[in-house]
């Protein structure tokens, strides 16, 4: 994606819905002009398998930064991203959502059952 993955970093993947993470408040909402971008070219990486429909950006305050996020990532399958990033966010004090056990987050509480329950 360009000088717009160094602002980025994966989250996410549940329900069709891609959630990244950024350490630029700017960009939470600045997304919404590349939203279509963004879906274009993730789901041609899934080739078909997996159609993701929305994306979001949530503000992450951690003092890592998203570059130093990806660079042990080069080479990795997307399976193996995945597990990277959520052994590195249990490292860094995440935990998984309390109501569905499959997102790990900071607060306990990941944005789909939170929307859920309020």
């Amino acid at each position: 994606m360009g000088p717009l993955s160094a602002q980025l970093r994966f989250s996410y993947l549940k329900d069709r819905v891609l959630m990244l993470e950024t350490t630029q408040v700017m960009w939470v909402n600045e997304i919404a002009f590349y939203k279509d971008q963004i879906l274009e070219k993730v789901n041609i990486f899934f080739l078909g398998k997996y159609k993701v429909k929305q994306v979001k950006v949530q503000f992450s305050k951690k003092k890592e930064t998203v570059l130093e996020s990806k660079a042990g990532y080069i080479g990795f399958s997307l399976e193996e991203k995945i597990k990277a990033e959520d052994e590195r966010k249990l490292a860094l004090g995440y935990v998984l959502c309390r109501y569905c056990r499959d997102v790990y987050t900071e607060d306990g509480v990941c944005v789909f059952c939170r929307s859920a329950v309020i």
